[in-house]
C-alpha cells in the first residue's frame, strides 16, 4: 500500500496592513537612499518581495506612497507641537527648550533630515516642504510673542525667518554630517558632540533675539549651571571631592 500524499497545506491569508507597511518601509529606506526621481516602483516590489501589483492596489502609484512617507514622517515632526509647555517658564526658558526639542529630533532621525534634503532638490511641487519648514518650533513662535509683548525679545523680529533660520542651523550639521566628520575629525553621534553643537545653536540664537544683550551671558551661564546639575545627578547627586596634593580631603 502507498503512502499517502502529504495533504498542500491551505493557502496562507495575505495581512492587508503587514503587506501595505512593509512596502511603505521598503519605499522610504529607498527615497531616503536615491530620493524620488531615483527610486522606481519596480525596486520597492523587488525589494519588499511583494508583488508591483499591490503596490498599486494599496497607493495608486509612486507619487502617492512618496507623499505617504513624506506624511508618516510630518507626523512624527508633529509630534514636538504637542508637547505640553511649562506655562512657568521664561519666554527664554521656552524659547530655548524649543530649539533644544527640535535639535533633537532631527538628531534622532536622520531619515526625515535626508527626506528634507531630497524635497528641497526637487522640481516637483510638494506642499510636504512647506510643512516640513514649519512644523515643529510651534511653541518657538508661542515663546516669542509672548516675549516680544513683555519686552525680553527685540520688537522688530521677524518670526518667520528666525524660525526658517533655526530650521537650517539644526538641520544642516547633520544634513552635512559626512562632510563635517572628517573636517572636524568629530563623531556626530557622540552626546558631547551634540551639545556643543547645540549650545552654539542656543547662544547664536538668543544673541541675536535679545533686547538686552547682556542677558546672553546670563543665560549662557544657566545653560552651563543646568547641565553641571545635570552630570552631578546622574553621578548619584554629589559632585566629586578632589584630593589635596597630601592624599586629603580638601
Amino acid at each position: 500500500m502507498k503512502p499517502s500524499a502529504p495533504a498542500t497545506p491551505p493557502p496562507r491569508k495575505r495581512d492587508a496592513h503587514a503587506t501595505r507597511q512593509t512596502l511603505l518601509s521598503t519605499a522610504e529606506r529607498l527615497f531616503v537612499d536615491k530620493g524620488f526621481d531615483g527610486t522606481r516602483i519596480d525596486d520597492i516590489a523587488d525589494k519588499a518581495r511583494v508583488n508591483k501589483r499591490m503596490l498599486y492596489v494599496y497607493f495608486g502609484n509612486k507619487e502617492q506612497v512618496y507623499d505617504e512617507v513624506l506624511r508618516h514622517n510630518y507626523q512624527r515632526l508633529l509630534s514636538l507641537g504637542r508637547v505640553t509647555v511649562d506655562p512657568s517658564l521664561t519666554p527664554v526658558q521656552q524659547a530655548e527648550a524649543a530649539v533644544r526639542r527640535y535639535f533633537r529630533f532631527v538628531a534622532d532621525n536622520p531619515t526625515y533630515v535626508r527626506l528634507v534634503g531630497w524635497e528641497s532638490l526637487s522640481q516637483r511641487s510638494s506642499p510636504f516642504l512647506a510643512q516640513f519648514l514649519s512644523a515643529g518650533l510651534e511653541d518657538m513662535q508661542a515663546a516669542l510673542r509672548k516675549g516680544v509683548q513683555s519686552g525680553v525679545f527685540r520688537k522688530n523680529l521677524d518670526v518667520r525667518k528666525l524660525l526658517m533660520s533655526i530650521n537650517a542651523l539644526c538641520i544642516t550639521y547633520f544634513s552635512r554630517k559626512s562632510l563635517l566628520e572628517p573636517l572636524w575629525n568629530i563623531d556626530m553621534s557622540a552626546p558631547a558632540v551634540q551639545q556643543d553643537l547645540l549650545d552654539h545653536i542656543l547662544s547664536l540664537v538668543m544673541n541675536g533675539i535679545l533686547a538686552d544683550p547682556s542677558a546672553t551671558a546670563s543665560a549662557t551661564r544657566a545653560r552651563s549651571s543646568a547641565r553641571t546639575a545635570a552630570k552631578q545627578s546622574s553621578r548619584g547627586g554629589r559632585p566629586r571631592s578632589r584630593k589635596s596634593p597630601g592624599g586629603t580631603s580638601p
